[in-house]
């Protein structure tokens, strides 16, 4: 800290003075920064009026002026002690910001501020101000190349510092409409905040803000922010800033009532307003901002802020703000998220319509956000969904996108709601010519998606589907999309397990979808029926028959292990008497042979049926002989089990001269009279060795 020893040392709280034969350093007690040199020679004794071991006389010192009295030679020279914020600003008045922060820095760290010559809640005050003018210099007329991550870090760290001026600093851009403005707004902000802390009275976190007029501000020296510098001063100050002032505004709203919450929400308003200007006018420029890895993050976040102070409960001024972002057509979906903050939603509806119809872009992407903003507001505001949602059911060519209005919905509406209102678009369609199928994707959704299995919903959905189809048939539609349709309901009908096959049946019965008639009955155990309606009405008949048999046969269950003798006998009773013999060559295997004999008209030859013959009794006997060869093997298989069975419970053990005593403490081998005992286990054991065992 010294070239040279010094002479004398002296403590003079909050400074320590040391003299050497050249010169006096001034340096902060706490920490030995160096604050001045006086050039002085010959220095013999030093004196002063401060105590440096009472803090209540150190301040009644400083109060006083206190002097520090050094002796040369020749002469007695008095100094005067400065206090920390009286050394601030001699520092500052020579501009070395830098040595003033650092002495402040310093004092903060001090185990007693009293005794540096400042009071407790004024430390803060002094430092938030040098903080200030640090950032200030980036703004300034003279500064070449701003830096405004710089301002940022020295803005945050003045803790104690008042919002308005960080808006001041803003005063010669395009957030206010000139300097005037801007000094109005800045006091009617502190208007505001003043008359809080003063119903407040303690509590309020905005009661230890700097003043304003303890910080001069010459805003008129401010450089002219445009274009990329306004942009990138927004981005790195005023809506980090703001936005995390608002947050604190929104936590004293919380915690007041009455008086003062009306007055919070007048701050509140006042910040929004300028904070949403600030949003848009950021975001206008934002493409010219360089982009990295932290800038990036810093545009995501903030784009995010903005989204969820747009979506959000805000105070904004809505007149002005609509009129701003008006000023701005790419920044629609910013009005549209405007209006659902301040809950006016049918405003913001009319406007996407009107958006839509003006097709000043694809209109496909203003249905889409019509469609994403009646999604959120799903059954509170049910009323307005099922009106707005029918111009996008009539109008979107992506109907499951749509649906997604009700499939989607954060708060659903009732089920039954949402059906009968799109059976309504349905009916409406039909009239025009159109094609009635949202209810079916509804009910589809429900079903799949939603695992619903309701039977009202299952057979609602079979019924619009045969109501659709008969539609299409009726005005000689599309075949393929009549095949669709068919193959859909076909499907579903084989899958699902919750309809009414019998309230199907009747409603099925009186139309032309034999095949979707045939399941349903299928479902009954009717199968003679849906045989006989298969061979009479069905083109293919005798193919789509085998089909039906095969898709359903099974020799274990009652209800089908007949099908093939059903087929037979509807296909006898229709005189169909070659695909009868077909059907007996084929799937001899399935049909009784006694049966299917008595079925065959009385008159058929046997030179007929000798294929028939010859097939089933080649077959029987092949199983005939089959079983056989499973009996002998099981018989075998029998008497190996029964063999071992025999081993295992054997009484008798064999011994031999190689045979050793089972007993631990033996061990030796039989001999020809040796008495013997054999354990239940089977092992074997000399008698005596068994007695000792027992004992």
């Amino acid at each position: 800290m010294w070239n040279d020893p010094p002479n004398i040392l002296m403590a003079a709280p909050p400074y320590l003075i040391s003299c050497d034969p050249r010169k006096i350093q001034v340096f902060l007690l706490d920490n030995c920064m160096l604050c001045q040199n006086i050039h002085l020679a010959d220095c013999s004794s030093v004196a002063t009026n401060v105590s440096s071991t009472n803090p209540l006389l150190q301040a009644s010192a400083l109060s006083r002026r206190a002097t520090v009295l050094v002796a040369s030679r020749k002469t007695i020279h008095m100094f005067t002690l400065s206090s920390i914020p009286e050394l601030v600003d001699d520092v500052l008045a020579s501009n070395n910001l830098q040595l003033a922060l650092d002495i402040l820095m310093s004092a903060s760290k001090s185990d007693n501020p009293v005794g540096a010559g400042i009071p407790v809640n004024r430390l803060g005050y002094v430092e938030s101000r040098v903080q200030f003018l640090f950032a200030r210099l980036q703004f300034d007329v003279s500064t070449a190349e701003p830096c405004f991550k710089t301002a940022r870090k020295h803005l945050e760290s003045a803790t104690r510092l008042p919002v308005d001026l960080v808006c001041l600093l803003f005063a010669n851009s395009e957030l206010f409409n000139g300097i005037q403005d801007a000094r109005d707004f800045s006091s009617h902000l502190e208007e505001l905040r003043l008359e809080v802390d003063e119903r407040m009275h303690v509590g309020s976190e905005l009661n230890e803000l700097v003043p304003q007029d303890l910080i001069d501000l010459n805003i008129d020296e401010l450089a002219r922010l445009q274009g990329t510098q306004l942009s990138l001063a927004l981005f790195h100050v005023f809506l980090p800033l703001v936005y995390a002032h608002r947050s604190l505004l929104l936590k004293l709203k919380l915690s007041c009532q009455g008086n003062v919450e009306f007055i919070v929400d007048d701050l509140l308003a006042v910040m929004d307003t300028v904070l949403l200007k600030g949003f848009v006018l950021w975001d206008s420029g934002r493409a010219k901002i360089p982009s990295d890895v932290e800038t990036r993050s810093l545009i995501a976040r903030l784009t995010e802020q903005k989204l969820v102070f747009l979506r959000s409960e805000n105070w904004c001024d809505v007149n002005e703000c609509e009129k701003l972002l008006l000023l701005y057509p790419e920044m629609w979906e910013e009005l549209l998220w405007l209006y659902y903050g301040k809950s006016m939603h049918e405003k913001a509806l009319d406007w996407l319509r009107s958006l839509t119809n003006q097709g000043t872009q694809e209109p496909e992407i203003y249905r889409r956000k019509t469609i994403e903003y009646l999604t959120i507001l799903g059954k509170p505001y049910e009323e307005m969904v099922l009106r707005y949602s029918k111009w996008i059911l009539e109008s979107f060519s992506k109907p499951k996108e749509a649906l997604s209005i009700f499939t989607d919905a954060e708060a659903p509406i009732d089920e039954p709601v949402v059906l009968k209102h799109l059976e309504e678009h349905d009916q409406r369609m039909m009239a025009v010519g159109g094609k009635p199928f949202l209810s079916i994707l509804y009910l589809e959704h429900m079903i799949h998606q939603g695992k619903s299995e309701d039977s009202l919903l299952h057979n609602k959905l079979v019924m619009l589907y045969i109501e659709y189809i008969l539609n299409l048939q009726k005005t000689a539609g599309d075949t393929e999309i009549i095949s669709q349709a068919r193959s859909s309901l076909l499907q579903f009908l084989k899958s699902s397990r919750f309809y009414s096959a019998l309230d199907l049946s009747h409603r099925l019965h009186a139309t032309k979808l034999y095949g979707e008639y045939c399941v349903v009955l299928s479902r009954l155990h009717r199968h003679k029926e849906a045989l006989e309606v298969v061979i009479k009405q069905v083109g293919d008949s005798f193919k789509e028959a085998l089909a039906y048999c095969q898709s359903l046969y099974d020799p274990n269950d009652a209800h089908t292990k007949d099908l093939y003798l059903l087929l037979l006998e509807v296909l006898m009773q229709n005189t169909m008497i070659e695909q009868a013999m077909e059907l007996v060559e084929t799937h001899f295997k399935e049909l009784d042979p006694l049966k299917t004999l008595m079925m065959l008209p009385a008159d058929t030859s046997v030179q007929t049926l000798q294929p028939y013959l010859e097939t089933v009794l080649r077959h029987r006997y092949s199983q005939h002989r089959g079983s056989q060869v499973v009996k002998n093997l099981v018989r075998k298989e029998h008497v190996s089990v029964m063999d071992t069975h025999a081993t295992l419970q054997r009484k008798y053990s064999v011994v031999t001269r190689t045979t050793i005593c089972a007993n631990p403490l033996c061990h030796k081998n039989f001999q020809g009279d040796s008495a013997i005992a054999r354990l239940p286990n089977g092992s074997i054991v000399h008698y005596a060795c068994l007695q000792n065992m027992i004992i």
